[in-house]
Order: C-alpha cells, then sequence, then structure tokens
C-alpha cells in the first residue's frame, strides 16, 4: 500500500500591527442612507483598503471595498484585527 501525501502545517498568515493611523484618513464622506421606514440617515463612509489593525467605527458606517460593501447600521459598530479582517458586532 502506498503511503499518502504527508500533511504539511499551515501557512503562516501575517499580523499586522495596530496602526496609529488616525481614522479620519480612510473618512470618504459622508450620505444619506435608508436603514428604516424612517428615512435616511447621514452616514459616514470609509475607503476599506484605508482601515488597520485596531481602527474601531460605531455605526451607522458603510466601508467601501473593490469588490464589495460591508454596511454597519446603527447601534452596532466595526473592528479591524491583526489580519485585516473587519468584524461587526453589536
Amino acid at each position: 500500500m502506498a503511503a499518502g501525501p504527508s500533511p504539511s502545517p499551515p501557512p503562516a498568515l501575517p499580523h499586522e500591527p495596530k496602526t496609529d493611523a488616525p481614522l479620519d484618513d480612510a473618512v470618504l464622506g459622508t450620505r444619506p442612507v435608508w436603514f428604516d421606514e424612517g428615512g435616511p440617515t447621514e452616514t459616514t463612509a470609509y475607503a476599506r483598503d484605508a482601515l488597520h489593525h485596531g481602527h474601531t467605527l460605531k455605526g451607522p458606517a458603510v466601508l467601501h471595498q473593490y469588490d464589495t460593501t460591508v454596511v454597519v447600521p446603527p447601534g452596532w459598530q466595526a473592528r479591524v484585527n491583526a489580519r485585516r479582517n473587519v468584524w461587526v458586532e453589536r
């Protein structure tokens, strides 16, 4: 019986150090966004590629990225971890 491939360790994923850049560097501006029937809410828009480890923002917010848009509703918050993932939490 032939032996199968030997398991290899998972690749090391990069960890970004916490940023000193102000969150304001990622702000694109504001725009009206509808979250409920009460009408539009003035909402801050951010450039996703300008958000780094340690940035935290409160909703309402919209994060614009070349291939997706992340919505952070009012009462929620988003944070960027060391792997530059965005966590949206209530």
